[in-house]
C-alpha cells in the first residue's frame, strides 16, 4: 500500500514540473509571439477643415505635437494583433483611437498586457483648433506646443504633461499619476487624484486652479499678478504664498483666481 501511495506521489510530482515547463514554454512562446507583431503602423494625410481632435486610447502612451508642414501625421506602435489602429476624418473632426479587439476569455493571450511598448503619436498642423481632447486609460499623455480654444487631457493611469500652449481653457487630469504644466497659457484646471500638481510659467493674467488628493501643488507665476485672490489649502500640510505662510492674498481687484489645493501635502505658490 505504502509503495503504490508512494509511486502516486511521484507520478503527481513529475506530471506537475511537466506542467511547469510546458506552460512556462507556452508563455515564453507568447512574449516573443507578442514581440514580433509589434509593427509601426503610420499614416500621412492633408486636411484644412480640420479643427477638432479626439484622441483616445486604452493603452499605451500618447503624444500630440505640432508638426513642421501642413500633414497631419499618425503613428501607433504596439501589437497590432491586440490592438487596433482607427482613424477617422469626419468633417471638422479627426479622431484617433487605438482599442484592444475583443478576444475569447479562455484565450491565455486575452491576459497578456506588455504595455512598456504602446505608443501613439498625433502629429498636428500649425492652427489654431476649436477643440482638442486626448485620453488614455494606461499610459502618459504629453502635449506639446499646440494652440486651441478648449484643450482637454485625462489619464486614467499615468502622468500627463504639458509644454508651451495657448488656449482659453486647459483642463487636465491624472487618476493615478503626476501633472505637470510648463509655459501653458490660458485658464487652468489641473487635477491629480493621486499624485503632484507642477505648474511653472503661469501667466497670472490667466486664473489657475490646481487640485491634488495625495501630492503636492506647486504653482510658480511668470510674475507677481496685479488684479488676484491667491489662494492655499491644505489638510496635512504647509501652505505658503510668495515666500511666507498665508491662505489668502487680495492683490488689486481680484479679478483673477490663482488656488492651489491638497488634502494630502504641501501647497507652494509664487513669482519670479
Amino acid at each position: 500500500m505504502k509503495k503504490i501511495v508512494l509511486i502516486a506521489i511521484i507520478c503527481i510530482a513529475v506530471g506537475g514540473i511537466g506542467l511547469f515547463f510546458t506552460s512556462s514554454a507556452f508563455f515564453m512562446k507568447t512574449a516573443n509571439g507578442s514581440a514580433e507583431t509589434k509593427k509601426l503602423e503610420q499614416k500621412q494625410f492633408k486636411n484644412e477643415q480640420i479643427k477638432n481632435i479626439h484622441v483616445d486610447t486604452d493603452v499605451g502612451d500618447v503624444v500630440i505635437e505640432k508638426g513642421k508642414t501642413d500633414l497631419f501625421e499618425v503613428r501607433y506602435s504596439g501589437d497590432q494583433e491586440k490592438r487596433k489602429l482607427d482613424v477617422n476624418e469626419n468633417g471638422e473632426m479627426l479622431q484617433v483611437e487605438v482599442k484592444t479587439k475583443k478576444r475569447h476569455i479562455f484565450d491565455f493571450s486575452f491576459f497578456s498586457f506588455d504595455l512598456k511598448d504602446e505608443s501613439l503619436t498625433v502629429i498636428v498642423p500649425e492652427r489654431v483648433y476649436n477643440k482638442i481632447e486626448a485620453k488614455t486609460a494606461a499610459g502618459t499623455i504629453h502635449v506639446q506646443d499646440i494652440q486651441g480654444e478648449d484643450i482637454s487631457v485625462h489619464s486614467a493611469a499615468g502622468d500627463v504633461e504639458m509644454k508651451e500652449m495657448k488656449a482659453q481653457n486647459v483642463k487636465v487630469s491624472s487618476s493615478a499619476g503626476e501633472v505637470v504644466l510648463h509655459k501653458v497659457e490660458g485658464k487652468v484646471h489641473a487635477e491629480a487624484a493621486a499624485g503632484s500638481v507642477e505648474i511653472t510659467q503661469h501667466n497670472p493674467e490667466y486664473s489657475v486652479e490646481a487640485d491634488s488628493a495625495a501630492g503636492d501643488v506647486s504653482i510658480q507665476l511668470q510674475e507677481m499678478p496685479k488684479d488676484a485672490v491667491v489662494k492655499g489649502a491644505s489638510h496635512a500640510g504647509d501652505v505658503q504664498i510668495f515666500g511666507k505662510e498665508n491662505k489668502e492674498i487680495t492683490l488689486g481687484n481680484g479679478k483673477i483666481q490663482i488656488k492651489g489645493k491638497t488634502a494630502a501635502g504641501s501647497v507652494t505658490i509664487e513669482a519670479n
